[in-house]
């Protein structure tokens, strides 16, 4: 099986921690952000699987600095799976 955290990722699903007002404004501001068009919302148990548009090595760690411009309480709220 091979290593996740090293794999070259194109999609990246998301879980909010808990729901509310700011879980869905940073996911909004998130998908703005890479301009993801149309926008992908939390599906019925709090998942959103995000396209990167490209393959990336570094994908979770990319979700993770652009999370962490949106603020420092992001992960509070959104879970990188």
């Amino acid at each position: 099986m091979r290593d996740t955290l090293t794999m070259a990722m194109a999609m990246i699903d998301l879980q909010r921690r808990r729901p509310g007002p700011r879980a869905d404004e940073l996911l909004e501001r998130l998908q703005s952000s890479l301009a993801i068009e149309p926008p992908v919302p939390w599906n019925e148990t709090g998942h959103a699987r995000i396209p990167l548009g490209r393959e990336r090595d570094d994908a979770r760690e990319h979700l993770a600095e652009l999370l962490n411009a949106l603020g420092d309480d992001w992960s509070d709220h959104i879970a990188i799976l």
